[in-house]
């Protein structure tokens, strides 16, 4: 640890004495700060922040600081102001309550856009093993396509009323949650402009905070969920799965967290399940990247495989958000214009086992 620790010092040095430093008047505030013995821990991580963010730190925003003790675990959790952006990107103490202070009530969860998206295989003849297409559908290479995710936290230790708060743990919230996602074949006049599928997909989210620090082998939040989805269609096209998913969130940086997730799908009566075979093209689990860049744009990145060698198949999708872009846009509300780049399987569960690429613009909210 002591090793550490004098690297750490020795990068402080290295990066003081270069043109591109950080200014040393922030690292001094961390010495001035916490110079107690007691506090070297949140020294450190306070060199740590502060040599991660960027020269736009001020000692005003070392006095900000607010290292507040795990009463637990003794762990302690450091906090710096991050520079003026554009974008909505939240790092994972914001998105989920993890701190004291943080907001609470109806939350974004997912991205939310409307584009126009164009594919290079229409899905003509969907199928499953239960369902068999029994003819081709007329529908068009373009669609829109819109998602709405929300959360909402049902219970929490602010939130517990007094009978409940003996009981509820404080390292504990209980979410909600809501996503919508609709293709529609808004061109295809011919057959009266159809939704060609959506995916609804409530959820229940258990969130422990750990308390663990920025740029930590562990993480910061752990969740755990319950999960159905389904896109509410008759047969053959009727598609529907539910699991229960144990998912981890680690911030890298002040603009970056990662959360990857694993699932177990609850069985179902064969014979009257859609789409038996899903875990071979959805696989086991995802992982999502989100973060911020030049402080103009956000970005999520969602990377799914089922982890076979014989048969791999996967699925990537990148939503980005020029949020630097929005005072070009004809209208005054929080919008910004929106990419989504798509290729596998699964652009949408009507879609589980078909293979496609799709490039998307539009505008997100």
């Amino acid at each position: 640890m002591k090793i550490r620790y004098l690297i750490l010092s020795f990068g402080i040095v290295c990066f003081s004495l270069s043109d591109t430093a950080i200014a040393s008047e922030p690292l001094l505030e961390c010495a001035r700060k916490f110079k107690e013995e007691h506090q070297k821990a949140a020294r450190y991580e306070c060199y740590d922040q502060v040599t991660g963010v960027s020269s736009a730190i001020s000692s005003s925003s070392i006095d900000n600081l607010d290292v507040p003790s795990n009463k637990k675990g003794g762990n302690r959790e450091i906090r710096v102001e991050a520079p003026d952006k554009e974008t909505k990107y939240k790092p994972l103490a914001d998105e989920w309550s993890l701190n004291e202070d943080s907001k609470t009530g109806v939350q974004f969860y997912r991205p939310m856009y409307f584009i126009i998206r164009q594919t290079d295989r229409p899905n003509s003849t969907p199928h499953s093993p239960h369902h068999i297409a029994t003819s081709r559908q007329d529908i068009d290479r373009q669609e829109a396509k819109f998602q709405v995710s929300f959360k909402n936290e049902l219970i929490s230790p602010e939130k517990s009323e007094k009978a409940l708060a003996k009981y509820w743990p404080e390292n504990w919230r209980l979410w909600f949650a809501y996503t919508q996602q609709s293709n529609w074949q808004i061109f295809n006049s011919r057959n009266s402009s159809p939704f060609r599928t959506s995916n609804y997909e409530p959820e229940f989210i258990l969130t422990w905070n750990t308390h663990e620090g920025v740029v930590s082998k562990l993480p910061q939040l752990v969740n755990f969920g319950l999960v159905h989805q389904s896109n509410g269609q008759s047969d053959p096209y009727s598609r529907s799965w539910n699991r229960v998913y144990v998912q981890g969130g680690w911030q890298m940086s002040n603009n970056l967290s990662i959360l990857p997730r694993l699932w177990y799908r609850l069985p179902e009566n064969k014979s009257s399940d859609d789409n038996r075979n899903i875990a071979a093209y959805l696989g086991y689990g995802d992982l999502v990247l989100k973060g911020q860049a030049f402080q103009k744009l956000d970005y999520t990145v969602l990377f799914r495989h089922n982890m076979r060698t014989d048969r791999g198949r996967g699925y990537v999708q990148l939503d980005i958000d020029l949020w630097g872009l929005r005072q070009y846009l004809p209208f005054h509300f929080k919008a910004a214009p929106h990419l989504q780049i798509t290729t596998g399987y699964g652009e949408s569960l009507l879609d589980y086992n078909h293979h496609q690429t799709t490039v998307g613009i539009g505008v997100a909210f």
